[in-house]
């Protein structure tokens, strides 16, 4: 069986022992989720004996001081607040602070973490576009904003590692229409 979090946010949970657990006959994927400020009493990833596949993600600060007590299988594109998790391939950042504000509503039906200026998750995400972990490119995020927004702003659109996706506009929209996303097809004559 799979167990698949994708687009999530899992924020300030408490777990005795491991809080999330692989088990033989059980796999994951986990793809673009941020998974931070979470206590177990154990460790936050432990008895992985099933696969446990991570990519495009941020697992940091949770407690104990340690994200993993087992390693994950990275596929790449993963921010680790420290090095427990063992993320080690392409675009992956260890002992990094993900730069994340306080759940809060960033927009879209559920809180979320947002990314702050200069988070290294920004345009830290897989080149080649986030996927769900059945090959289908995330065309969205955790709030259904488009994913891939040149939030660095050097002329790149890359998705965001986490479930956020960050654009210096996201806060502070002067145009009820869209403008600032300079999507053409959000205009409308009706709004002056």
């Amino acid at each position: 069986e799979w167990l698949s979090v994708v687009n999530s946010t899992v924020y300030y949970n408490t777990s005795t022992g491991a809080a999330i657990s692989v088990g033989p006959a059980t796999s994951s994927k986990i793809r673009s989720s941020t998974i931070v400020g979470n206590t177990a009493t154990g460790q936050l990833f432990g008895g992985i004996s099933g696969v446990a596949e991570i990519a495009n993600s941020i697992v940091a600060n949770n407690l104990p001081t340690y994200d993993c007590g087992d390693p994950l299988t990275s596929l790449g594109h993963n921010i680790e607040g420290g090095t427990g998790c063992g993320f080690t391939a392409t675009g992956d950042q260890q002992s990094t602070d993900p730069m994340v504000g306080l759940l809060a509503d960033n927009g879209g039906p559920t809180q979320t973490l947002a990314l702050l200026a200069g988070s290294p998750a920004i345009d830290g995400g897989d080149p080649a576009g986030c996927n769900d972990g059945g090959l289908g490119v995330l065309l969205v995020d955790q709030r259904w904003y488009a994913r891939e927004v040149d939030g660095d702003g050097n002329g790149s659109a890359i998705c965001d590692v986490g479930a956020f996706e960050y654009a210096s506009y996201d806060f502070a929209p002067i145009f009820e229409d869209g403008f600032e996303t300079g999507d053409l097809s959000e205009w409308d004559s009706s709004i002056p």
